[in-house]
Order: C-alpha cells, then sequence, then structure tokens
C-alpha cells in the first residue's frame, strides 16, 4: 500500500496531535484547594466564631450550643474519606449548609 506525501504528512500529524492531547494532565484537585485545610473560610473564621457568641448568631443566625445539638442529630453528615481524597468532615458540612 503506497501513501503519498500528502497522506504521510496527514497520518503524522494525526498522531502528533493524539499524542499532544494524550500528554495535558488535568488536576484532580486546584492548587488553591490543596491549602484549604490551613487557609479556607471554615479553619480559619470557624474557631473565631465560636469564641464570640453573638459573632456566631450573626453569622449562622443560631447559637454554638444550638448549632452542635444539630450536628449531634445528623449523623448521616459523616462520609468516609477515599484512597484520592478526605471527605468534608461534618461541622463544616453543616457550616456551609447553614451559611
Amino acid at each position: 500500500m503506497d501513501f503519498s506525501l500528502d497522506e504521510e504528512l496527514l497520518v503524522i500529524a494525526s498522531i502528533a496531535d493524539e499524542e499532544e492531547k494524550r500528554e495535558k494532565k488535568r488536576l484532580w484537585v486546584h492548587n488553591i484547594n490543596l491549602k484549604r485545610d490551613e487557609h479556607g473560610e471554615f479553619h480559619t473564621l470557624f474557631p473565631d466564631l465560636l469564641q464570640d457568641e453573638a459573632k456566631f448568631f450573626k453569622y449562622f443566625r443560631m447559637s454554638s450550643q444550638k448549632f452542635f445539638e444539630l450536628l449531634n442529630m445528623l449523623p448521616q453528615l459523616q462520609k468516609q474519606d477515599t484512597n484520592f481524597r478526605r471527605c468534608i468532615p461534618p461541622d463544616e458540612r453543616l457550616a456551609i449548609t447553614l451559611k
């Protein structure tokens, strides 16, 4: 089977294009989100809100006592970590939902 020069160039270009597509790697988690445990809103703000009941109430529209009562009433918020990523803890999940 003889290929003309144009056909050979098309095949080579197609193979090179496929290899380029395979080389592009996607991120599972963006680098910004990797620092969420240290710099995220929940981890920086929530401890401060626990120290000031009035601010906690303004932020969540409930007292911290009610927040933790509600948290204890919802055990299904606890998810399981996987091999690929850590799950969102129940207190953080509830805070996100309420905010």
